[in-house]
């Protein structure tokens, strides 16, 4: 034990020091007090040329001081060591070289403490206050507490700093605080130009007006810098080149603590603050609290920070706070300039006004970034060349919380704004608070975003706000793959107004594949502008996937390239729904609106509620479900677009898309209402090569739409199209290279079923079909209870309460309807079935269209280029200026079997022709119309015209109670009751014709004739009754 006092007197002014260098050129007015109680067992050794070695000691050089220097220290054991060319190495000391006003006390008592610095020009200093060339005005604190410290650092120009304030050509007015609390605590810098420092702050060129106080507590704090100009900050301030006007506050409590840099220009920083060239006035609050941290950072050029501020040639004025508070957290960043943050700010160039406020709690967080120039931030904002006014508020609450960017150029961010080029006025909250939070880009230039607002060379002026509840998973793998989750995703963008993006319960999403990239809840813009606000909501447990080359899987967001919208979007997944792109270029958008090239003004509105899945699976495979796309298009009103209950939308096979309660546009202009609803257990499938689907949905491709279209489909409602360019359709407007402008309305009330299944197959169900075509006008078409329509074959086509238009122009109205258990079947090689439908080709229609089944009706064509048309019109080549009404009522049947056989009930056919009146055909009771055989035909309640002018009313009418039936039995046999048919002739007046009672065979009555009205023809015979035929 020894124990020294040693006084002397300078003028006015005393100073009790002992083994302590006092330079002769320094004035000191006050006291400088170095008193040792209690040291035992001390070693303090200098080894080589021009080495110093300080321990327990005041040094003062050049310096103008007014005030009072105190230092103490008590230890056992205490080593201090500098080996090497101008090596020095202090222990519990204060060295000042500058101005000082004020007092500056470092109090250390150590038990077992080590400090080494062994190289060439090396400096280690612990639990110390090291001042140069600085002038300060106020109070600069030091305390260290703790057993067995060691501070080491190795190499060439090694600096190794722990538990201390160090001030190097700096300026400081006001208090500077640093306290630390140390049970064996290891600060460590290895290699060339190394600094390690540790539970300090250190201000390299810098002014600070106000408190900057740092407080490290823990027990095992390791803090190592490894490699050639590696720096590792612990718990620590870190100031270069920057003024600070206000306070700076950093504080850190933990057990076990480690943080790591190795590698070439490796920097290591953990709750931490790190201003260099930079402007700071307000305060800056640090704070991490948890047992087990650790922040790694290895590789070339790479910097980890862990609940830390750092700020680069930046300029701040307001309040930034780090908040981490949990049980082993981990943030790694491993590979060449790679970069990790965990409950950080990082800016880079900036400025920002207003307030920066990142917080995690929870257990076991996990921020990870592998491989090259490979970026992971967890709970950060991140700022770079970029101007900030407002709040942006980070928060993570959960456990098991992960964020992983495994690649080259890979970045993961989670709850976290990233700007880049970029001005921010307003506030960006982002929040996670779930139970095993996954966020993961793995891959080349892979990128994933969880609750996170990201801004490449953009403009945004309002609020942002995304929040994950839940047990989220947002995972992008593969080359140039990006996954973003409850995010704001914009590049070369203005974004004026608030965006709100919420992902509760167990969301999952996920883009695996090259350039393959899914958004959940989430709006992306590019090269776009975006004024108004954008809702993105999933509830319950949705997922979203897209798994293949430029795959692409949005769920309740909005996407926008090179796009303007104005207006509300709102994208809600309410229930168990599921998303999924499955192939080569496939796309796959459930309650979204994508736009490409877009030009988008007013409301979009999509739902889906309950268990919906919308599949697309294949090579350029696209479903859509609840959702607006468009490319290259304009869109002004309002589309709202609603799935309820168990909807299911597949895609699969080649070009395959499918489109439920959708609209859909390309190269196209939509103004109007567009209200798709499917509601109950609605399924639409397209499965094959080219294979489209469209179900209570709006497509246009070079089209002009205005007007409203209502498109709904109530209960059990099946639309399937299989085979080779297939196509189904159901409660659906399709229009191609078309202008549309009124009102349509098609729904699909019950159990309906509409199914193409062949090559080049197409079924429309309640639907109106236009290709090259304009319609000006109200189609009303509406199937009522168990409704089912069926095109099987080859180039077959089924159309059931729909209007088929081909280059064709329609003014007026259309009204289909079939009520009840009406069937409506085209089996075969080229058929087509019509049911309570209007097929137009190359017409020109201007008036009313009205086709009724009522009751169960049956309409059913097979064989090879089988027709059977049940009160439908079908007109080709053909003018219709008037009305045509037909009607069947009851349980009619209408079959045409064989080879060309063709079967219309209650039908209007027209081809080549011009009808200027009105046609009327009505069925009424148990009507049967039936053609079986090679070119049979049978017409029953019909007007059939070819190459024909009508001029009139035509009016047929079949009764006879409760049975009519019309039969053609045989090879080219036809029947024909109540009919009228015209080739190559001239109506004009009127027509009328009546099936009466009686049996007719043949053309002779039978004389068992008692109510029924029956006609037959059987063989190669023709039966006419009360029918009117010109051919």
């Amino acid at each position: 034990m020894k124990k020294v006092l040693l006084l002397t007197i300078l003028a006015p002014c005393f100073f009790i020091t002992a083994v302590s260098p006092v330079a002769a050129e320094s004035n000191v007015k006050g006291a400088v007090l170095n008193i040792p109680d209690q040291i035992s067992k001390d070693v303090n050794v200098a080894v080589g040329k021009d080495s110093t070695a300080h321990q327990s000691s005041v040094a003062l050089k050049n310096l103008d001081m007014s005030g009072a220097v105190i230092n103490a220290n008590k230890g056992k054991q205490n080593v201090n060591v500098a080996v090497g060319n101008k090596a020095e190495a202090t222990q519990g000391s204060i060295k000042l070289g500058g101005k000082l006003t004020g007092a500056a006390i470092n109090t250390n008592m150590v038990d077992k403490n080590i400090n080494v610095a062994v190289g060439n020009k090396v400096s280690a200093n612990q639990a110390s206050i090291n001042t140069k060339n600085s002038n300060i005005t106020g109070a600069a604190i030091n305390t260290a507490m703790g057993k067995n410290a060691i501070n080491v650092a190795v190499g060439n120009q090694v600096d190794a700093n722990q538990s201390s304030i160090r001030m190097e050509n700096s300026t400081s007015t006001g208090a500077i605080l640093n306290t630390s609390v140390v049970d064996q605590s290891i600060n460590v810098a290895v290699g060339n130009r190394v600094k390690a420092s540790q539970s300090s702050v250190v201000m390299d060129n810098s002014k600070l007006t106000g408190a900057a106080i740092n407080t490290a507590v823990g027990k095992n704090m390791i803090n190592v810098g490894v490699g050639n100009r590696v720096e590792a900050n612990q718990a620590s301030i870190k100031m270069n080149g920057s003024q600070v006007t206000g306070a700076v506050l950093n504080t850190a409590v933990g057990q076990n603590m480690v943080n790591v840099g190795v590698g070439n220009r490796v920097d290591a920083t953990q709750a931490a603050t790190t201003l260099e060239k930079s402007k700071l006035t307000g305060a800056a609050i640090n704070t991490a609290v948890g047992q087990n941290m650790v922040n790694v950072g290895v590789g070339n050029r790479v910097e980890a920070n862990q609940a830390s501020i750092k700020m680069s040639g930046s300029q701040m004025t307001g309040a930034a706070i780090n908040t981490a508070v949990g049980q082993n957290l981990v943030n790694v960043g491993v590979g060449n300039r790679v970069t990790a943050s965990q409950a950080a700010t990082n800016l880079n160039n900036s400025s920002v006004t207003g307030a920066i406020v990142n917080s995690a709690v929870g257990q076991n967080l996990v921020n990870v970034g592998v491989g090259n120039r490979a970026e992971a931030r967890q709970v950060a904002t991140s700022l770079e060349n970029s101007k900030v006014k407002g709040a942006i508020v980070n928060t993570a609450i959960g456990q098991n919380l992960v964020n992983v960017a495994v690649g080259n150029r890979v970045e993961a961010n989670q709850a976290s704004v990233k700007m880049e080029n970029s001005s921010l006025e307003g506030a960006a909250v982002n929040s996670i608070g779930a139970l095993g939070a996954v966020n993961v880009a793995v891959g080349n230039r892979a990128e994933a975003n969880q609750a996170a607002l990201k801004m490449e060379n953009s403009t945004m002026k309002g609020a942002a706000v995304n929040t994950v509840v839940g047990g989220a998973l947002n995972v992008a793998v593969g080359n140039r793959a990006e996954a973003n989750q409850a995010a704001v995703n914009m590049k070369n963008s203005e974004f004026k107004g608030a965006a709100v993006n919420t992902v509760g319960g167990a969301a999952l999403n996920v883009a695996v594949g090259n350039r393959a990239e899914a958004n959940q809840a989430a709006v992306k813009m590019e090269n776009s502008s975006f004024n108004g606000n954008a809702v993105n909501t999933v509830a319950g447990a949705g997922l979203n996937v897209a798994v293949g080359n430029r795959v692409e899987a949005n769920q309740a967001a909005v996407k926008m390239e090179n796009s303007s919208f104005k207006g509300n979007a709102v994208n809600t997944v309410g229930g168990a729904a599921l998303n999924v792109a499955v192939g080569n270029r496939a796309e796959a958008n459930q309650a979204a609106v994508n736009m490409k090239n877009s030009d988008f003004k007013g409301n979009a509105v999509n739902t889906v509620a309950g268990a919906g899945l919308n599949v697309a699976v294949g090579n350029r495979a696209e479903a859509n479900q609840a959702a607006v796309k468009m490319e290259n298009s304009s869109f002004k009103g309002n589309a709202v677009n609603t799935v309820g209950g168990a909807a299911l939308n597949v895609a699969v096979g080649n070009r395959v898309e499918a489109n439920q309660a959708a609209v859909k546009m390309e190269n196209s202009n939509f103004s109007g209402n567009a209200v798709n609803t499917v509601a109950g257990a609605g399924l639409n499938v397209a499965v094959g090569n080219r294979a489209e689907a469209n179900q209570a949905a709006v497509k246009m491709e070079n089209s002009s739409f205005k007007g409203n279209a209502v498109n709904t489909v109530a209960g059990a409602a099946l639309n399937v199209a299989v085979g080779n360019r297939a196509e189904a359709n159901q409660a659906a407007v399709k229009m191609e290279n078309s202008s549309f402008s009124g009102n349509a309305v098609n729904t699909v009330a019950g159990a309906a079923l509409n199914v193409a299944v062949g090559n080049r197959v197409e079924a429309n169900q309640a639907a109106v079909k236009m290709e090259n075509s304009s319609f000006k006008g109200t189609a009303k078409n509406t199937v009522g209870g168990a409704a089912l329509n069926v095109a099987v074959g080859n180039r077959s086509e089924a159309n059931q309460a729909a209007l088929k238009i081909k280059n064709s122009n329609v003014s007026g109205n259309v009204n289909n309807q079939v009520a009840g258990a009406a069937l409506n079947v085209a089996v075969g090689n080229r058929t087509v079935a019509n049911q309570a439908a209007t097929n137009i080709e190359n017409s020109d229609v201007k008036g009313n269209i009205t086709n009724t089944v009522g009751g169960a009706a049956l309409n059913v064509a097979v064989g090879n280029r089988a027709i059977a048309n049940q009160a439908a019109t079908n007109i080709e080549n053909s003018t219709v200026r008037g009305n045509i009404k037909n009607t069947v009522g009851g349980g009619a049947l209408n079959v045409a079997v064989g080879s060309r056989a063709e079967a219309n009930q209650a039908a209007t056919i027209i081809r080549n022709s011009n009808v200027g009146g009105n046609i009327t055909n009505k069925v009424r009771g148990g009507a049967i119309n039936v053609a079986v055989g090679s070119n049979s035909e049978a017409n029953m309640g019909t007007t059939k015209i070819e190459n024909s002018t009508v001029r009139g009313n035509v009016s047929t009418n079949v009764h006879g109670g409760m049975v009519a039936v019309n039969a053609a039995v045989g090879s080219g046999s036809e029947a024909n009751s109540g009919a009228v048919i015209i080739k190559s002739g001239t109506v004009n007046g009127n027509v009328s014709v009546s099936s009466g009672r009686g049996i007719t065979v043949n053309d002779t009555d039978s004389p068992f004739s008692f109510g029924q009205n029956i006609n037959v023809a059987t063989g190669g015979s023709k039966s006419n009754k009360n029918s009117v035929i010109m051919k």
